[in-house]
């Protein structure tokens, strides 16, 4: 009897070390909390929010006091739900609250559970915005496509002989017809790009290979540090950058070779500017 007590005892604790190395390396927030509001036991994640360590001990009160009215409303909640935390850069964190009421020893606690789900929601409010944009573009493209065919159409029908006013409005439907789906394309294919496959990427040939495409000046060195992000999509969307001042360029016979510059970001390794 005692080794099998003695057995029961050593997985129950073993178990209880799982649980331990679980609780305390989740990314959320895991607080315990007696009923005269003092801290029993709080995870690695939570302490790093407060900037504190330990916890244990100390009353919810002083932790809330030098936090702002958001954080306070957040673990002070009654209800479950989603609430808006200042972030960085002037945006707002989102967290979804939990709470669990227990009786511990014969004593009440409280359970407050919050996870940052500011990356979730965001990903899904793209994955939205591609739905509708591909939804827009097949129904504006339904009916672009009967306006061009009529437009064509009724050009054809009315000859050479015909009122050069006339001709003038068809052309003119017909270069808006053109413009109006070179802008929905735009958009269609954002909207199926696939999700981006960061890796190291050296800035020398990367930028060696855009140059091949489009000739331009490279202002400034290149980071020595190699930059992170999907270099299929990055080139694509300098490709375009230097498309758009070619075409002005042209347009307003200046030189065709457009210049461009790289600079260090705080936030990433480097940026390259939109030519000049």
């Amino acid at each position: 009897m005692a080794l099998k007590l003695r057995e029961e005892r050593y997985t129950l604790h073993q178990r209880e070390l799982i649980l331990d190395k679980v609780i305390q390396n989740t990314p959320m927030l895991v607080l315990l909390i007696d009923a005269r509001q003092r801290v029993i036991f709080a995870n690695r994640e939570t302490e790093r929010f407060f900037g504190r360590t330990p916890l244990a001990g100390q009353t919810l009160e002083t932790l809330l006091q030098d936090h702002n009215d958001a954080v306070k409303a957040l673990f002070q909640a009654e209800q479950d739900g989603l609430y808006l935390l200042p972030g960085q850069h002037d945006e707002n964190d989102t967290y979804h609250l939990v709470q669990g009421r227990f009786r511990l020893h014969n004593q009440p606690h409280r359970l407050i559970l919050a996870r940052q789900i500011t990356r979730e929601l965001a990903r899904q409010e793209a994955a939205a915005w591609k739905k509708v944009i591909r939804v827009i573009s097949h129904e504006l493209n339904n009916s672009l496509a009967p306006i061009s065919s009529m437009s064509h159409s009724g050009r054809k029908l009315l000859g050479d002989s015909a009122d050069p006013r006339l001709l003038r409005v068809f052309r003119a439907i017909d270069e808006r017809c053109a413009s109006l789906n070179q802008f929905i394309q735009g958009y269609a294919t954002f909207a199926k790009l696939p999700s981006p496959r960061c890796q190291d990427v050296p800035w020398p040939p990367f930028i060696e290979g855009l140059h091949k495409q489009y000739p331009f000046k490279l202002d400034g060195a290149l980071p020595a540090r190699s930059g992170w992000f999907d270099p299929a999509q990055l080139e694509r969307v300098l490709v375009n950058l230097l498309k758009m001042p070619m075409k002005v360029v042209a347009i307003m016979r200046r030189s065709p070779c457009p210049s461009s510059s790289t600079r260090r970001s705080p936030r990433s390794a480097c940026a390259i500017a939109a030519p000049a």
